[in-house]
């Protein structure tokens, strides 16, 4: 793992479970959607990436960034080994969610990873968390309010959305769902990085990130996000 300013423990958090599928599937051309600037960067010297967002800051000569939609992605049938989205669906509107999975199953030849935080105990933790930012810092994190305005999904709703979106492609597939980023651990870390405490900050944003290997394993108990693991058949 090459390091990035923008990192963190629990952005590392999120992407080692994906990085691993990735690299156990060997997949060679990969597809980010909603990237931004970093996304699967820091990870990505076994792949060649392509990132897809409405918008980018600024360059990234790692990453072959594309403007666009998630509902309506500007590329071919089955033009990607894999296709990858982590904690971008939440930030999409509701009617648009189960379109941006089909066209993601659309654009992947054999394989999709779609990452969301879900159900009713990550909700309370970013109701929690968006309440303490505000305390804090002063002000909104927009992150934390889209995803309480948009509402997160369960397991369950999500293994359904991808075997219609399958069927409606005429494919098939093996849907396999992991928890990831226990609940605790995660409050942890993201108290840590609101935090104007500068020991409990960098102990949370950069402290741990030697222990991120072991950390993104400890999926046990209530965890903030489940991870689809599609692979596709047909």
């Amino acid at each position: 793992m090459r390091r990035y300013p923008d990192q963190s423990a629990e952005v590392a958090l999120r992407y080692l479970p994906v990085v691993r599928i990735l690299r156990d599937a060997g997949a060679s051309r990969v597809l980010e959607v909603g990237s931004g600037d970093l996304g699967l960067t820091p990870y990505s010297s076994d792949f060649e990436l392509t990132g897809l967002d409405r918008s980018f800051e600024g360059e990234n000569p790692e990453m072959r960034q594309i403007k666009g939609s998630a509902a309506n992605l500007p590329f071919e049938d089955r033009e990607f080994d894999a296709v990858v989205s982590v904690d971008a669906l939440e930030h999409i509107p509701k009617k648009e969610r189960e379109p941006a999975v089909t066209e993601m199953l659309r654009c992947a030849h054999r394989l999709a990873v779609i990452a969301v935080p879900y159900g009713a105990g990550a909700e309370a933790q970013d109701q929690f968390l968006d309440e303490r930012y505000r305390r804090v810092r002063g002000e909104d994190f927009p992150f934390l309010k889209e995803h309480l305005e948009g509402g997160l999904p369960e397991a369950d709703e999500m293994e359904q959305v991808i075997v219609r979106s399958l069927r409606r492609l005429g494919r098939s597939g093996d849907v396999v769902l992991h928890k990831n980023s226990n609940l605790w651990i995660r409050s942890f870390l993201m108290k840590g990085w609101i935090s104007r405490n500068r020991f409990y900050y960098n102990l949370a944003v950069l402290g741990l990130m030697p222990f991120t290997g072991l950390l993104s394993r400890m999926n046990w108990g209530r965890c903030y996000r489940i991870i689809a693991e599609v692979d596709i058949s047909g």
